[in-house]
C-alpha cells in the first residue's frame, strides 16, 4: 500500500513539476497560434513567423519558428501594434488579418496581452520559370531583374499594376518567381516602371515585358492554377543607357525658429528614389530616356504644404530642372 502511494506521490511531482514547467514558459506567451495549409489544415513545420511593430521602438524584430504541430509563440513583446507575416517553402507568404480593413492585420500588445488563436492559413505557391535572352539570342547571365506583375483595383475603384514576385536570373539567364498565388501575371524585365532599381553587372537592359512588348500593352500574361507551373517563358531584351535628373530648387521658406521647409521630389508613375547632395541639389538616378512629370512637395516640419508638377523630357543626357517653389506652382518652371 506504501509503495503505491509513494508512486501516486512521484506521479503527482512530476505532473506539477511539468505543468510549472508549462505555466514559466506558456502564460509569458504574448501572441500564439498555429500555422497550417489552406487547402487541408495540416500543421506547417518549420514556418517562419515575424512581427512588425507598427511604431518605433526600441529592441530588433523578433521571428519564431514553428514546431511540429505547427505552434508558434512570441513574448516579450514591448506595448505596441504589431503585423504578423508567416512564410515557408512552397507556400504563399502570409499576413495575419482579422478582417479586410487597413487595421485588420495590427495586433494591439501590451504587458497584460495574451492573444491566443493567432493562426495563419497559407497557399500552395504558383511558380513561373523561363530565362531571357539578349537580341542576339544569347542568354544575358547573372543577375538580371525580373518581376512578376498583376492588375489590382485600389480602393478608390482605379486599377494599377502592382508587383507581386521578383528575382534575378543566374549564370544561364533562367529565372524563377516563386510563391505566387493563382492569378494573371505579366512578366516584366528591369521594372516595372523603376521598382526595385536593381542593374545587373553589366548595367541595365530596357524594361522588357512578355511578348516583347515595351510595356504591358499588348504584352502576354500568364494564368496559373493554386499549385501551378509555367515553365518556358523567354524574353528578348537589349541595352540602354540610363542618366540622371538633378533637382536645383529655390525660394524656400524659414519658419520664425530659422527652420527651412522641406523639399520631396519624385517622378509622376515611377518607383524611384531621390538623394540629397552637399550643394543643395537633389539627385533622381538611373532614369532612361522618355517623357516625364516631376512632383515637387513642399512640408514645413512633417505639415504638407503643398505640390507642383513639372513635365521634361530626357534624351541622351542627364537633365537638370531649376524649380522654383515659391507659391506652389504659381511660377513658372525651367528645364535646362
Amino acid at each position: 500500500m506504501k509503495v503505491h502511494q509513494l508512486r501516486f506521490s512521484v506521479l503527482l511531482f512530476v505532473v506539477a513539476l511539468v505543468s510549472s514547467v508549462q505555466s514559466q514558459v506558456q502564460p509569458k506567451a504574448q501572441i500564439a497560434g498555429r500555422v497550417v495549409r489552406a487547402d487541408n489544415g495540416a500543421p506547417i513545420e518549420g514556418a517562419i513567423l515575424q512581427i512588425y511593430p507598427g511604431g518605433p521602438i526600441a529592441g530588433r524584430l523578433q521571428t519564431a519558428k514553428t514546431d511540429s504541430n505547427g505552434e508558434y509563440y512570441f513574448q516579450g513583446l514591448k506595448p505596441d501594434s504589431y503585423e504578423i507575416v508567416a512564410e515557408a517553402d512552397g507556400f504563399v507568404t502570409e499576413g495575419y488579418a482579422r478582417d479586410s480593413s487597413l487595421l485588420g492585420g495590427m495586433l494591439r500588445v501590451d504587458v497584460l496581452t495574451r492573444l491566443r488563436g493567432i493562426d495563419l492559413r497559407l497557399t500552395p505557391e504558383a511558380v513561373i520559370r523561363g530565362a531571357v535572352i539578349d537580341m542576339e539570342g544569347e542568354p544575358v547571365g547573372l543577375g538580371v531583374f525580373v518581376t512578376a506583375v498583376r492588375r489590382e483595383t485600389r480602393g478608390d475603384g482605379l486599377e494599377r499594376l502592382s508587383p507581386v514576385a521578383d528575382g534575378s536570373t543566374d549564370k544561364a539567364g533562367h529565372f524563377a518567381l516563386k510563391k505566387l498565388p493563382a492569378g494573371t501575371y505579366f512578366i516584366c524585365v528591369d521594372g516595372p516602371s523603376g521598382h526595385e532599381l536593381h542593374p545587373d553587372p553589366g548595367g541595365w537592359y530596357q524594361e522588357r515585358w512578355y511578348g516583347d512588348k515595351p510595356s504591358e500593352k499588348g504584352a502576354l500574361q500568364v494564368s496559373l492554377k493554386e499549385s501551378g507551373e509555367q515553365d518556358g517563358i523567354q524574353i528578348r531584351v537589349q541595352r540602354e543607357t540610363r542618366y540622371k535628373v538633378i533637382v536645383w530648387p529655390s525660394s524656400l521658406e524659414r519658419d520664425p525658429a530659422g527652420n527651412s521647409d522641406e523639399p520631396v521630389f519624385s517622378l509622376l508613375e515611377r518607383d524611384t528614389g531621390c538623394l540629397t547632395q552637399p550643394n543643395g541639389s537633389y539627385v533622381i538616378e538611373n532614369v532612361p530616356a522618355g517623357h516625364f512629370t516631376l512632383v515637387s512637395e513642399v512640408w514645413a516640419r512633417s505639415k504638407f504644404k503643398g505640390r507642383k508638377e513639372t513635365s521634361f523630357d530626357i534624351t541622351d543626357g542627364d537633365v537638370n530642372l531649376h524649380i522654383n517653389l515659391a507659391g506652389l506652382g504659381k511660377i513658372e518652371d525651367s528645364a535646362q
